[in-house]
């Protein structure tokens, strides 16, 4: 069923109950980012459009674009861009390995609330949207991670949400792809260890970690 919900800045997002719906961490991470107004921006894996929708209103760059591979998301997000009248976000469909084929030129920021599962983790949902979105079906994180070192500039940022379980293989492919660390920051239930953890890497820069307070939600 088609829903429209309100978001922060004004602006509404399309969601359905029969596909995947954005949780809590997009906007998290978002609140965790910093963005220029010069800077072009890509969102993998932008699903009905959430990231590059609260990018738009907090920061104004400008240019965003959105990858989704999920047809029906893809088309709900351009949905959603057209009911807010935002005009300078572009939503591409197609595969986040192919990312380097679709854009002209490098980028500033890339974000990624990527899937955090291995498929044998968990049993896939009835929801192959979901299923999708949440295991790495189409992608995994070695993946996700080469993609964004291909298309950023010298010391462009990528922002990024991932389970605490899975901190030393992220760290390892961010190693590995030439990126440092520059700030981590986990998050909580009040009372119960970290299940996630946000990350700004800067694309072939040395490592200076700064460890931000951990953030507790109620």
């Amino acid at each position: 069923m088609r829903i429209l919900e309100k978001l922060d800045f004004g602006y509404d997002i399309f969601q359905d109950d029969t596909l995947y719906k954005f949780t809590k961490d997009p906007v998290l991470l978002v609140n965790f980012s910093s963005v220029k107004k010069k800077d072009v921006v890509v969102d993998f894996g932008s699903g009905t459009g959430i990231i590059p929708i609260l990018i738009h209103g907090k920061f104004s760059p400008s240019k965003i674009f959105g990858i989704e591979i999920q047809e029906e998301l893809f088309e709900m997000s351009k949905e959603s861009l057209c009911h807010n009248n935002i005009e300078n976000v572009e939503i591409l469909h197609g595969k986040i390995q192919d990312v380097h084929l679709m854009l002209d030129k490098k980028v500033d920021v890339v974000f990624s609330n990527p899937p955090y599962y291995k498929t044998s983790d968990k049993a896939s949902p009835k929801n192959l949207s979901a299923s999708i979105a949440r295991n790495e079906v189409k992608i995994n994180i070695a993946e996700i991670v080469e993609s964004a070192g291909r298309i950023l500039k010298t010391r462009g940022r990528f922002f990024l949400c991932y389970t605490t379980d899975r901190l030393v293989e992220l760290m390892y492919q961010l190693y590995k792809n030439r990126f440092g660390v520059k700030r981590i920051q986990f998050v909580s239930a009040v009372g119960k260890k970290s299940h996630l953890f946000m990350v700004e890497c800067i694309y072939d820069s040395a490592p200076e970690t700064i460890l931000e307070e951990n953030l507790y939600l109620r």
